[in-house]
């Protein structure tokens, strides 16, 4: 992690003393959170296994996303962007571990698809608070998939997780259903960057091969 582009400087670090220097002790504490995260979605289901991969992977995308955006907008800090993002979902794990345990018989994978969206977001939040994350990261399970949220004129952890789980849409069918990017209110906030569809994609390929090098540190 202390060698990708996100951290790279002209002396590759080759210890763990080097790289934690690098990174520093806070952001080192999140990459470890964020790496004992994903050794929750793990399932011997195939089914369920499939759901899990799906969700991990969305959530590291938005991750990485999250983390360039508060790197452009200079506005928030890109390592706590990128835990943030990679929690925005982790409410959907409990509920898929409990299906796993339940018959074959007993729910078919549209009766899941139809269920994630309603537990995905109030389980998160629950799990946050037990795990004693701070104020600002227990509204992001709940609130990051309405569009509309809003709070305060100041820009949250929530609003960099809300744009680039947006952003993670571009260039699928779901982004015929996003409203104008510039009618979202946390895109309001931001004060370093625009976020218009043009600049926005040229914001996703300047951050192409940070956000590739991000996914190998998560080995996926």
């Amino acid at each position: 992690m202390a060698n990708c582009p996100l951290y790279l400087t002209s002396t590759p670090a080759k210890t763990c003393f080097d790289a934690v220097n690098r990174i520093g002790l806070h952001a080192t504490r999140n990459l470890v959170t964020s790496l004992s995260i994903k050794h929750t979605f793990t399932q011997k289901s195939a089914l369920i296994a499939k759901f899990l991969d799906k969700i991990w992977k969305r959530s590291v995308y938005i991750s990485c996303i999250s983390y360039v955006l508060a790197y452009l907008t200079r506005q928030i800090n890109p390592e706590e962007a990128l835990l943030a993002g990679l929690i925005c979902d982790i409410g959907a794990v409990p509920f898929l571990n409990f299906a796993a345990n339940l018959p074959d018989s007993y729910y078919t994978e549209q009766d899941i698809m139809q269920a994630l969206p309603c537990v995905t977001g109030p389980v998160g939040y629950t799990i946050l608070r037990n795990w004693d994350f701070p104020e600002e990261f227990l509204e992001i399970p709940e609130n990051s998939t309405d569009w509309m949220h809003s709070k305060g004129e100041q820009l949250t952890l929530n609003d960099i997780v809300l744009l680039s789980r947006m952003h993670s849409k571009i260039g699928t069918p779901n982004m015929a259903n996003l409203p104008a990017i510039t009618s979202v209110p946390a895109a309001s906030k931001l004060e370093n960057v625009s976020l218009s569809p043009e600049n926005s994609l040229q914001i996703l390929y300047e951050a192409k091969t940070k956000i590739n090098e991000a996914l190998q540190v998560f080995s996926l």
